[in-house]
């Protein structure tokens, strides 16, 4: 019932059941819509209860008058089952406050465990052992001014540097220490105590002059040769000028003399693994990428049982001189027609007999017809032809319009593909120069689309004309059953 007003009765209804949900009760008690008492709720601020809030009992609420100014709102809900920020709104509401200064909770026992056990045990299990939040141990040992270097020996400088000058690395240090390597170190960085690479250090003499130089262990035994590192390299460069030559040199491989393998003429000296892997030749003295020597080898060896392409070779005579030769048969197979390798043979044969029929491109009779456009022209009927296309169009572009411009005779459909057509006045089309020629017209890409319509429209409005030009060859017709 709309505009019916809420009576004092209905808003009790609603203040009693709808915070329940109970949606049933309000719609038999109620003669309304379900969106109707939704907006009444609204409008007197009425919510519906979470089913997840659970009540505050009384035993819970006594436990938080009891503990929470000694221990955390976090242990609280831990026991309580409830959520760190539920147990600090829970004491706001019953008038309970922390005890901000907890100096007095801990006793001088526990004091004395905080002071020993700091920085030796993880702050989970400190916190664990003795019943207390991380947090406040943390809060604690900062007013106490406890530190996890009070109980951790690697902060004491003199301590550390006197480990890493016995040959201890960071990480030997850190394993009896019980901590990690990079805590080691970081404590190293912090102290000014500076710390050896991996596994300690030790003196060497130098190769050279004979110093003793401070090396670490492992660039000890990694190198076989000990140098000075504070003269920028000149030892290490002394001592490698006065060994490193000829067959001392590690890098050292020896060499060969090497021959021609054609004429047995001497080239040179070459390392032993390339001169095995490879044919050397004499050099081409006359610029040429190739020298003779290695073209005479290349000419015999093709030829020879050793060829790699060696197999049945094919007598052919030239197609052009009709001279004698012979070639593999793999190369014979591969064309149809042979001519004397070196020369311009090909080249000829092509020039004359590649004409008319005989070309390669050839189209057929079309290709004849665009042979003789001139002659049409002239005494086929093209000039009559043109000059009816163009006093049919009046002298006008049928395209444009424009009289002022040179006038073309176009073809719908193609000169020289469509012989039958030619004289065909509908097959013409008046047309200016623009029209005809110009990058937008008809002979162009832009202009494709609309001279294949045109044709297609001249070609329906005439079909009877042209079919009756171009004769077909139909079967006959049969006749329908009846």
């Amino acid at each position: 019932m709309a505009g019916r007003a809420w009576s004092e009765d209905e808003d009790a209804v609603v203040r009693d059941l709808y915070p329940q949900g109970n949606r049933e009760a309000l719609l038999a008690q109620l003669d309304r819509s379900w969106a109707a008492i939704e907006q009444r709720a609204n409008g007197m601020r009425l919510r519906l209860e979470d089913p997840r809030r659970r009540p505050w009992s009384a035993t819970e609420d006594a436990y938080v008058r009891q503990h929470y100014k000694s221990l955390s709102a976090r242990e609280i809900g831990r026991v309580l089952g409830r959520s760190r920020v539920a147990v600090k709104v829970r004491a706001r509401g019953l008038g309970v406050r922390a005890n901000r200064n907890r100096a007095d909770v801990y006793t001088e026992d526990e004091l004395a465990y905080l002071r020993e056990h700091y920085g030796r045990a993880p702050i989970a299990e400190l916190a664990a052992a003795m019943g207390r939040a991380e947090q406040s141990l943390r809060d604690k040992a900062h007013r106490e001014g406890i530190t996890a270097k009070d109980n951790k020996p690697y902060w004491d400088a003199e301590w550390l540097r006197a480990q890493l000058r016995a040959g201890k690395s960071a990480s030997q240090v850190a394993r009896d220490c019980g901590c990690t390597p990079y805590a080691v170190s970081y404590a190293a960085k912090q102290l000014g105590v500076e710390v050896p690479p991996w596994g300690g250090r030790t003196d060497h003499p130098c190769d050279w002059c004979g110093r003793m130089v401070n090396l670490c262990l492992s660039e000890a035994n990694a190198r076989p040769r000990h140098f000075c590192k504070d003269n920028d390299g000149a030892c290490e460069s002394a001592w490698r000028s006065s060994r490193w030559l000829g067959e001392d040199h590690p890098n050292w491989v020896p060499r060969v003399p090497v021959y021609c393998h054609e004429c047995s003429a001497y080239i040179g000296e070459m390392a032993v693994g390339r001169a095995e892997a490879e044919r050397h030749f004499c050099k081409a003295t006359d610029g040429s990428r190739r020298s003779e020597c290695y073209n005479r080898w290349m000419s015999r060896y093709y030829r020879s049982e050793e060829s790699p392409t060696r197999g049945e070779w094919v007598a052919f005579e030239c197609a052009y001189c009709g001279t004698e030769h012979t070639m593999p048969r793999w190369q014979y197979d591969g064309a149809d027609k042979h001519f004397c390798p070196g020369t311009d043979h090909l080249g000829r044969w092509m020039s004359e007999s590649g004409i008319g029929e005989n070309s390669p491109r050839w189209l057929g009779e079309a290709r004849v017809f665009s042979q003789g456009r001139e002659e049409w022209l002239s005494r086929g009927g093209g000039e009559e032809w043109r000059w009816a296309v163009y006093a049919r169009a009046s002298h006008h572009c049928e395209c444009c319009g424009r009289d002022d411009q040179t006038l073309h005779a176009h073809h719908h459909w193609s000169w020289t593909l469509y012989p039958h057509w030619r004289n065909a006045l509908w097959n013409g089309l008046c047309l200016c120069n623009d029209c005809h020629t110009s990058p937008t017209g008809l002979h162009s890409l832009a202009g494709r689309a609309e001279r294949i319509v045109r044709a297609c429209s001249a070609f329906e409005a005439n079909r009877d004309e042209a079919m009756a030009a171009v004769p077909l060859a139909l079967p006959p017709a049969t006749p329908r059953a009846a």
